[in-house]
């Protein structure tokens, strides 16, 4: 089964996109901030990585996390509500594989991880 780690920082958020993920057949991990995400990350081995992007979660995070041997393939999605970070520059610049504008819909949400992924 495919494992999804959410970094959000807004739980009520990821709490919606975790059970859209898991009605759709994908295991989910959470984490609320930068610092929960690596720990996560480097330890689970996701499958994917979903950022909704927050104060917290910067640059610096997702090169972080980019910089660990076993998560610098795995599919960073970014949830973003900033519309001058939808180019494919920025998306290039950040290291990350695909932005979404923020909400982003339940079917925008299947398509861009099934992009990536087969539910289970």
């Amino acid at each position: 089964m495919s494992e999804i780690l959410i970094v959000n920082s807004m739980c009520g958020r990821a709490l919606a996109i975790a059970t859209i993920l898991e009605n759709a057949g994908y295991s989910v991990l959470l984490a609320s901030n930068a610092q929960e995400a690596r720990v996560i990350a480097t330890t689970k081995q996701p499958s994917l990585i979903l950022i909704g992007k927050t104060k917290e979660i910067l640059f610096h995070e997702i090169t972080t996390l980019r910089l660990h041997p076993t998560l610098a393939m795995v599919p960073i999605i970014l949830e973003t509500e900033e519309f001058s970070l939808l180019n494919e520059a920025y998306r290039s610049r950040l290291n990350v594989s695909a932005i979404v504008s923020s909400p982003v819909t339940s079917e925008q949400l299947l398509k861009a991880v099934g992009y990536f992924l087969k539910a289970a």
